[in-house]
């Protein structure tokens, strides 16, 4: 089984999924964004805030709930994060 890892930045009202952070300015993002990482190990999969705002969860509980308990894939998860900004 592979694992797999998706972090998503919400800046404002756009939404932008990166696999790797290798060819981006990661310092940038995390000053502006938001910023989650949706992870999948073992077949296990959950969601880790790594920079976000408090009222964040509250937002995007359906995005959060497709991930980890309906396994939809990361595209169908940031449409609807984008859908409640």
């Amino acid at each position: 089984m592979q694992n797999k890892e998706y972090n998503v930045f919400i800046c404002g009202n756009k939404v932008y999924v990166y696999k790797e952070l290798k060819y981006i300015d990661v310092e940038k993002l995390k000053e502006n964004c938001q910023w989650i990482r949706f992870i999948e190990k073992n077949g296990v999969r959950m969601v880790e805030y790594v920079k976000a705002k408090p009222n964040l969860s509250d937002k995007i509980t359906e995005a959060i709930i497709a991930w980890c308990q309906e396994k939809t894939d990361i595209l169908t998860v940031v449409n609807k994060i984008q859908k409640v900004l």
